[in-house]
């Protein structure tokens, strides 16, 4: 099998899968547990936030454990701001978990301002410069697209929001941009951001376990009330293993990255093969080549993707047609940003890689898509 849906989930690094084996053998104790038998599991999660927190340049007091990042981000957006009278401001290229938050917001009388995307996928700064005002709340913008893999430039628009108003906080989901470009090594403060999202099962750790940045001057009420875990900001027993299996994965995956430069510019690699061999075949890219080369949207208007994929699949090759939170792929919200139209949309693939890809997949995959390709035109492909 070649799996180049990594976007949608990451297969757990071996090192991952070891550890949590190792930690529900011999240290599952509950740790919120009086007794400390043998070991002091709440220490192996502050050693874990600890890896988490290094990795994203800020304390680990800042770094809030949850189920998901889809949590996170309801966090972030339902709890983020204190003045309910101001706007929000959101952009057209989120996840779902931020884009329904944002219509649960306005459901409940909250003015949303919609932030428009340019045609390469990134956010439109002009546009986003005329809806933030001395009212803006709470801004939200993804840091690299989970549909595209387009980058937004969070520095530029940390600096951009807080000279509007200072006072305005700043999300961003970090989910496809962590672990995945370096600069998310340099301080989170330091750019504007106030909330910072990321997710385990899309770096090679477990599902079940996303995490929430707060920087520590904000002020923000608990999400989930109760026992008082997570220093009583997100009650809940926690599930340990997988926080464990967290902060493994990306230990891992900074080793990987760092092992060698070309090791850490394989998946770029990859996403260019494929995309320069396809394009010269009638496929057209999505988004900007500006993108973190872990995601790779494309579009043939003259194909039906889905019937594309399944081929794909009865030769053990498993790709996406966009988000997995997307349920119809002719409303591909994001694409329908773009400007694509409804036969781009049922035309268009992502493919999406990790460390564990190899070149020699990619040209199988290439060579693959144009031999389905040909089969579903009904006509010869170079």
């Amino acid at each position: 099998m070649i799996y180049f849906d990594n976007a949608s989930t990451h297969k757990p690094f071996d090192c991952v899968v070891k550890e949590i084996n190792l930690f529900n053998e011999k240290h599952f104790f509950n740790p919120s547990a009086l007794y400390k038998e043998g070991i002091d599991t709440s220490k192996i999660i502050e050693r874990s936030r600890k890896i988490i927190a290094d990795k994203l340049g800020v304390q680990s007091d800042e770094i809030y454990f949850t189920s998901s990042a889809t949590e996170a981000n309801n966090w972030a957006l339902l709890n983020g701001f204190k003045n309910k009278k101001g706007n929000v401001v959101i952009s057209q290229g989120e996840h779902a978990s931020v884009f329904e938050c944002g219509n649960l917001l306005k459901s409940k009388g909250v003015e949303v301002r919609w932030v428009k995307l340019k045609n390469d996928g990134t956010i439109d700064l002009e546009d986003l410069d005329k809806k933030i005002d001395n009212d803006t709340t709470l801004v939200s913008v993804i840091h690299a697209s989970n549909e595209t893999g387009a980058v937004n430039d969070i520095k530029l628009i940390g600096n951009l929001i807080k000279s509007k108003n200072v006072k305005t906080r700043f999300h961003s989901d970090g989910v496809a941009a962590f672990c995945k470009i370096d600069c998310i090594n340099s301080a989170l403060r330091d750019r504007g951001c106030d909330f910072y999202t990321i997710s385990s099962h899309k770096v090679g750790g477990p599902k079940g376990v996303g995490a929430l940045y707060i920087n520590k001057k904000i002020n923000i009420g608990p999400f989930i009330v109760g026992g008082g875990q997570e220093r009583g900001m997100r009650s809940g027993t926690e599930n340990t293993g997988a926080i464990i299996g967290f902060s493994k994965a990306v230990a891992c995956s900074c080793w990987v990255h760092s092992e060698s430069e070309q090791q850490n510019n394989l998946a770029r690699q990859i996403h260019d093969y494929i995309k320069n061999t396809l394009t010269q075949n009638g496929w057209i890219l999505n988004g900007s080549i500006n993108n973190t080369g872990y995601i790779l949207s494309l579009s043939n208007p003259n194909i039906k993707a889905e019937i594309l994929m399944r081929l794909l699949a009865e030769d053990g090759i498993l790709i996406g047609l966009g988000s997995a939170c997307a349920n119809k792929l002719s409303q591909n919200r994001i694409l329908n940003a773009l400007g694509a139209t409804k036969a781009h949309i049922e035309g268009s693939i992502r493919l999406s890689f990790s460390p564990l890809n190899t070149m020699h997949e990619a040209k199988i995959v290439a060579q693959k898509i144009m031999e389905k390709q040909k089969i579903l035109q009904g006509k010869s492909i170079k």
